[in-house]
């Protein structure tokens, strides 16, 4: 007698048009056997939902998302997973299934809503980090993200009231408004790197006195009305960790450009490059090299105001250019001199000892800048400078054109290395990274089949994860970067960031140029990257991954979270506009099609993403095809 199999769910949560939970019973008992469910509206042959469950646990029920408001009459049905592997929605006829199911949905009726007896409330207050990593820790590189839960506040803006903390009072730095919206949230991202200046000068002030070193608690409160103090909520505290680095000091003219060469009556003015450093006292000391001991020709104390910070205006005077000058003749100094910039930062205002970043008495890392006086040279720099335009360089332009261009001589260290730079619509140029590549054989398919092995050609196998998969070799060789996470580049209002989502790390290096392009066009803060291919070039197990140019990408959020989003079964997280508008400018870096999935939006069934077919398993990502990558490219050999 034959298996009775059947589809079933639990009588006392029944399905309605917010979903429901299904099992598939054998003669009655649970089953943790794999199907392929379809779902179709009677009187439409198209499955709206359309899912695989791969790698079940044992008894775990099929959930799906949303019926539609408008309910109907539904019809699931459950085919052998093995027997329609690979197949399309239109081809499922010509299968039996296994066994269906028929249901009612009830129309959802619309409630009254009333607001009169709801009290105003702000229940919650959260204040998290964007992006990857620990969520309690940031530097001020990062964005904080206030989240507050509400009720009977929904289309009223509330105030996120931002506090650090010390050990004898916390201290008020700004405030920021949000609108609550229909569900009762309000959220709000603060950017720290734009409010840089405030919170470094505060914490660097205050540092000293409080013993608090490099790390800041920050936390806010949400408010409402008039009287905040009526209706508030504190939240969690972030700690934020300031790096506290002088990374670099040298001479600039009056129009700030760095200079290597002056003469006696020229006129210049300090530069220190910093971080975390606003607030700070430090000085500086201009000094002439010598060969027993230096002279000193200038010395300075400020209060650091911006992350380069130029100083007033230097007069390379007869008096300053004969304290450099040895009076016993052992080194030839009287003609022409060394000079470098010295940098030492000073705990708040003592000037007993010097600080790192425990604020420590231990001396910075110094910066120096050598400048030659009254000598045409400078030829040390002129080398360096030389030296870093010997790179390959992938320009990426705003309107879709790459140029990779190959100088004559290429710097030993930068042999296995390409450089990008972003050119955008005002002609700024951006330096987003510069990534490490490699050589690797070219690969014509790949495959899961072994009977595909029998057409001819030389195959490889590669057996990843339990799966074994076959790749036919080419003739040629081909190149991969790995992508030089993390990319996180903000500038002059171009925002290139990139986050890590994957152990596929490699990429063609084209079309690498193509996803900075794109990437930068949008502004994205959330892009997600799933990855393109292996070291090897094979993207094993995957078989559509090969050679580094087809590209995964988690779908963007409303709520533009770094998470994943499954758009089968939460479509209207969906940020449609927004991941429409990452199409639009991959294809204007020379991509064209697109794998995604078919959900039900809107009410309306089958919706699928513009330039996009639909294929199994691709309701969490997006996959960006390989098949006619056609970017506007050339090389130029300079």
């Amino acid at each position: 007698m034959p298996d009775k199999i059947a589809i079933t769910f639990d009588e006392k949560n029944k399905p309605t048009t917010k979903g429901g939970t299904f099992y598939v019973t054998i003669n009655g008992e649970k089953t943790s056997k794999r199907y392929r469910w379809c779902i179709y509206k009677k009187g439409n042959g198209n499955p709206f939902i359309n899912e695989i469950k791969e790698d079940k646990k044992p008894l775990e029920p099929m959930k799906f998302g949303s019926f539609g408001k408008d309910g109907g009459t539904f019809i699931i049905k459950i085919y052998d997973a093995e027997k329609v592997k690979g197949k399309e929605n239109s081809e499922l006829s010509k299968f039996s299934e296994e066994a269906s199911l028929e249901i009612e949905i009830k129309k959802e009726e619309e409630k009254p809503t009333t607001r009169h007896n709801i009290k105003p409330e702000i229940l919650e207050v959260h204040l998290i980090k964007k992006g990857t990593g620990s969520i309690t820790k940031v530097s001020y590189q990062d964005t904080l993200i206030a989240i507050a839960k509400t009720q009977g506040l929904e289309g009223k803006k509330i105030t996120f009231n931002l506090y650090e903390r010390d050990e004898k009072d916390r201290t008020h730095v700004k405030d920021f408004l949000a609108e609550v919206d229909r569900y009762g949230m309000a959220r709000v991202e603060i950017p720290l790197l734009s409010n840089k200046k405030v919170f470094q000068f505060l914490a660097n002030q205050k540092a000293p006195e409080n013993g608090e070193g490099n790390k800041h608690e920050f936390f806010v409160t949400a408010s409402f009305g008039l009287n905040k103090n009526m209706i508030t909520k504190d939240s969690n505290e972030v700690q934020a960790h300031l790096k506290k680095n002088i990374k670099n000091a040298y001479f600039v003219d009056a129009n700030g450009k760095k200079v290597n060469k002056i003469q006696v009556g020229d006129s210049v003015r300090v530069c220190i490059e910093s971080e975390d450093m606003i607030g700070v006292l430090v000085r500086y000391t201009i000094l002439e090299k010598d060969v027993i001991k230096d002279d000193v020709i200038w010395l300075r104390k400020l209060v650091i105001n911006d992350d380069v910070h130029t100083d007033s205006e230097i007069t390379i005077t007869e008096n300053l250019f004969k304290k450099g000058i040895d009076f016993f003749g052992i080194d030839s100094d009287s003609e022409r001199q060394n000079y470098y910039i010295k940098v030492e930062a000073y705990a708040g205002k003592k000037e007993s000892s010097t600080f790192e970043l425990s604020f420590e008495s231990v001396v910075y890392d110094v910066g120096v800048s050598p400048v030659k006086v009254m000598v045409d040279d400078g030829k040390k720099k002129e080398e360096e400078n030389k030296k870093q335009s010997t790179i390959v360089t992938y320009h990426i332009y705003h309107d879709g054109r790459i140029e990779k261009h190959i100088p004559k001589k290429i710097a030993e260290e930068f042999k296995q290395k390409y450089k990008y730079v972003y050119h955008d619509e005002k002609g700024n140029e951006h330096e987003v990274c510069i990534a490490e590549w490699h050589k690797v054989k070219i690969w014509e398919k790949g495959s899961r089949k072994i009977g595909d092995t029998k057409t001819g050609g030389i195959w490889e196998t590669r057996v990843v994860d339990g799966k074994t998969r076959y790749y036919k070799l080419g003739k040629r060789e081909s190149e991969l970067i790995k992508v030089p996470f993390p990319i996180s580049y903000v500038k002059n209002n171009v925002i290139i960031k990139l986050a890590d989502n994957t152990t596929r790390e490699y990429i063609n290096p084209l079309a690498f140029a193509s996803l900075l392009g794109a990437i930068a066009m949008c502004g994205y803060e959330d892009f997600s990257f799933n990855g393109s291919t292996s070291k090897d070039g094979t993207g094993a197990p995957s078989v559509t991954h090969i050679n580094g140019i087809s590209l995964d990408f988690r779908y963007l959020r409303k709520d533009k979270l770094i998470k994943s989003l499954h758009i089968n079964t939460n479509p209207n997280m969906l940020d449609v506009e927004r991941q429409e508008k990452f199409i639009d400018a991959l294809c204007l870096f020379g991509y064209s099609s697109f794998y995604s999935y078919y959900i039900n939006l809107n009410n309306k069934s089958n919706f699928i993403l513009k330039n996009s077919t639909h294929i199994t398993d691709h309701h969490h990502h997006l996959h960006i095809r390989k098949e006619g990558y056609n970017p506007k490219y050339k090389e130029i050999k300079l």
